[in-house]
């Protein structure tokens, strides 16, 4: 039984939350004597990164992969699987078409849940909705996320990511509110000023670049105080 992780986003050439939750996870499964092998998109200069890690990685090839990748990855991984593998996704719509064809085949399938690909969703695109019908592990990052997916049609426990954390949290006096990402409206800073408003505390930004009008969040300037 192999376990095939497919994450669109993974390091070097991308380090964010969902490129380090996947080599996380992928170490954590070979940590745990787990057959394991990532697929990724193709960058250049990974050989010596991927040649340090514990576990195969797959350069996939394509483009234009916010629009595409369902089909890259269908294209690229689905001969691999075998009856009775794992197959997970780091975000859902990788798995849009592999997924539901996979399952049908005797693979088990996972789903992890980051962020925007869920927040930005009114109501679920029929492509999801199939997806949860056959997934048997479905892995939200957060409380949060969880209850997004519930709202969606699906279920899951959160399982955060791995972070480093004292066993007793320092004391300060006073309290505040302090929000840590990039200034776009997919990160809901826009929640955290109307949050800071309705506590009525002060609150400021604070960035490394001026805020175009397309990276900033329409209610910062008014929220202010």
């Amino acid at each position: 039984m192999k376990v095939h992780l497919v994450s669109v986003d993974f390091p070097p050439e991308r380090d964010g939350g969902v490129a380090s939750w996947a080599e996380d996870l992928g170490r954590a499964l070979v940590g745990a004597g787990a057959d394991v092998v990532v697929y990724t998109r193709s960058a250049p200069k990974t050989r010596a990164y991927d040649a340090a890690l514990p576990f195969p990685v797959v350069r996939m090839v394509g483009r234009s992969w916010g629009r595409w990748q369902a089909q890259w990855v269908a294209a690229q991984v689905g001969w691999r699987l075998r009856r009775g593998d794992r197959l997970l996704f780091s975000t859902w719509p990788a798995g849009a078409i592999l997924g539901p064809w996979a399952a049908g085949r005797g693979v088990k399938v996972g789903v992890g849940f980051h962020g925007s690909e869920l927040t930005r969703l009114h109501a679920p695109p029929e492509a999801l909705t199939r997806l949860l019908r056959v997934a048997t592990a479905c892995l939200p990052v957060s409380d949060f996320l969880s209850a997004r997916l519930r709202a969606l049609g699906g279920r899951g426990r959160p399982v955060p990511m791995p972070a480093p954390a004292a066993e007793e949290l320092p004391k300060a006096e006073g309290q505040g509110l302090i929000v840590v990402a990039r200034l776009n409206p997919l990160k809901g800073v826009e929640r955290a000023v109307r949050l800071a408003a309705a506590l009525g505390w002060p609150w400021r930004s604070s960035a490394t670049a001026p805020l175009g009008p397309e990276s900033r969040p329409s209610s910062i300037s008014s929220a202010r105080t």
